[in-house]
């Protein structure tokens, strides 16, 4: 079965550049969700690009950011979760593998410093 593309995934694969209206678009879908299923979903999404680290890891790095800053409450409420966890593990991947540019490199340790996550 054919999975069908998801919001993010048309974010983070879109061409000429940010659209920061589509990224808190995202954003709102994951906090009106009381499920939790559109984190997870979209957790998943950015995970999955992420770790293929391709041209869409940057639009990924960049949502990640903005789920971090607009769904903390969401995130944190679903800190133990499988779809959590292996994004957390992508994005330190990413950090510690020198996968991505520098500047990429510093957002990601934001993002962590943000999140309270520590990867020393």
């Amino acid at each position: 079965m054919r999975r069908r593309r998801s919001s993010v995934d048309e974010v983070i694969s879109a061409k000429g550049g940010t659209d920061w209206g589509a990224l808190l678009d995202v954003c709102d879908a994951v906090n009106r969700d009381a499920s939790g299923a559109v984190l997870a979903e979209t957790l998943r999404s950015l995970t999955q690009a992420l770790i293929n680290a391709d041209s869409s890891t940057k639009l990924a790095l960049i949502l990640s950011n903005v789920v971090l800053q607009n769904c903390g409450e969401r995130l944190d409420a679903a800190a133990d979760a499988p779809s959590t966890r292996a994004w957390d593990y992508a994005l330190m991947r990413l950090a510690e593998g020198g996968l991505v540019e520098d500047e990429a490199t510093e957002q990601v340790d934001f993002m962590f410093i943000f999140h309270g996550i520590s990867y020393d």
